[in-house]
C-alpha cells in the first residue's frame, strides 16, 4: 500500500513539474505515465528516505553526546545544570535549523531536476540549491502558513467544541481511564 502511494505520488510529481516546466503542452485532464522519470523519482525518493534515516542517526547521536558531556554535574567536566538546560535548548534549536536547511535544499528541486534532465537527481537539485534555500523556506512559509491558518480555522468551526477537547491540558492530571490503557 505505501510503497503504492509512493509511486503514484511520483508519477503525480513528475507530471505537474514537466507541466509547470513548459515540457508538456496543452490541457491536461488525466495523466498517468509509467516511465523512466516516475521510476528515476521512485529510486530518488527510497534514496531520500535511507539519507533521511542515516542524518536523523547521526544528528542524534553528536546531538546526545553533546547534551550528555553539557549535563554532566558541575563537580566534572560538565557546564552544571542550568547551563547546561539552555546548551540543551541551543542544540535543539541548532538541530533544527541545519535539519529545515539541509532538507530544504536536498529535496526543494528534485522533481523539477528529475523531470528535465536526464540524469539530474539529489544531487543536482542540492548543487542548484546553493545560495537559495532561504529564498526557498521564505517561499514555503508565504505559501502553506495562510493555508495552515484558515485550515485551523475551518477545523475550529467545524468541530467546535471537539477541537479543544482534542488539545492536551497540562494543568489537569490524566484521567484513570487514560492511565489505565
Amino acid at each position: 500500500g505505501s510503497l503504492v502511494n509512493l509511486f503514484l505520488g511520483c508519477i503525480m510529481y513528475v507530471g505537474l513539474s514537466r507541466l509547470a516546466l513548459g515540457l508538456m503542452r496543452g490541457p491536461v485532464f488525466f495523466y498517468i505515465n509509467i516511465g523512466r522519470r516516475e521510476f528515476r523519482m521512485l529510486g530518488h525518493f527510497l534514496l531520500l528516505i535511507l539519507i533521511m534515516i542515516g542524518v536523523m542517526i547521526c544528528v542524534s547521536i553528536v546531538a546526545g553526546l553533546g547534551l550528555g558531556a553539557a549535563l554532566q554535574p558541575s563537580t566534572g567536566a560538565g557546564m552544571g545544570r542550568g547551563v547546561g538546560g539552555i546548551a540543551a535548548v541551543a542544540v535543539g534549536i541548532g538541530v533544527a535549523v541545519f535539519l529545515v536547511w539541509f532538507f530544504t535544499r536536498l529535496t526543494f528541486l528534485l522533481g523539477p531536476v528529475i523531470a528535465a534532465e536526464p540524469s539530474g537527481g539529489i544531487g543536482r537539485s542540492f548543487q542548484l540549491m546553493k545560495g537559495n534555500v532561504l529564498r526557498a523556506i521564505g517561499l514555503m512559509i508565504i505559501v502553506f502558513l495562510p493555508f495552515m491558518f484558515v485550515a485551523g480555522i475551518v477545523e475550529f468551526v467545524v468541530l467546535g467544541d471537539a477541537f479543544t477537547a482534542m488539545m492536551p491540558n497540562p494543568g489537569s492530571p490524566p484521567s484513570p481511564e487514560a492511565m489505565q490503557r
